[in-house]
């Protein structure tokens, strides 16, 4: 299992990492293949199942965390991100994570507390659905 550590420099490896359009096209493309094949998968299916009843570690919420805290910036300094095409997102997540990095860890250490209980309310509502089966 990654620590908590090791997933930031990495997420912050990836946004360093400058990708063209046709990447990240051909690495969605690629992606959307293997998605679907793999949800064909009875075994695959019952694992995302058994992840759901499952409460997710301290890392994983600060990682969800994070992504909720950079969609918040996203919105103030950039409010037409979603009418941007795929290369002009590219630039502005590069762009919000070098300038705003640190405002969006003390933002994401923040709103902990509420992720942990969004992921409680999750994880409750998904045990509920299995016994209900």
């Amino acid at each position: 299992m990654k620590k908590f550590k090791e997933l930031t420099d990495e997420i912050e490896e990836a946004v360093i990492k400058r990708l063209d359009l046709a990447k990240l096209k051909k690495r969605s493309r690629e992606q959307s293949i293997r998605m679907r094949r793999l949800m064909k998968n009875p075994a695959y299916k019952k694992k995302v199942e058994l992840k759901k009843k499952r409460m997710k570690s301290t890392p994983e919420l600060m990682v969800r965390a994070q992504k909720q805290a950079r969609d918040m910036v996203r919105k103030k300094f950039y409010p037409k991100y979603d009418e941007m095409g795929r290369e002009g997102k590219a630039k502005v997540n590069q762009m919000v994570s070098l300038k705003h990095g640190p405002k969006i860890a003390k933002i994401a250490r923040r709103l902990l507390p509420k992720v942990k209980i969004q992921s409680r309310e999750l994880v409750k509502r998904a045990r509920e659905l299995a016994t209900e089966k």
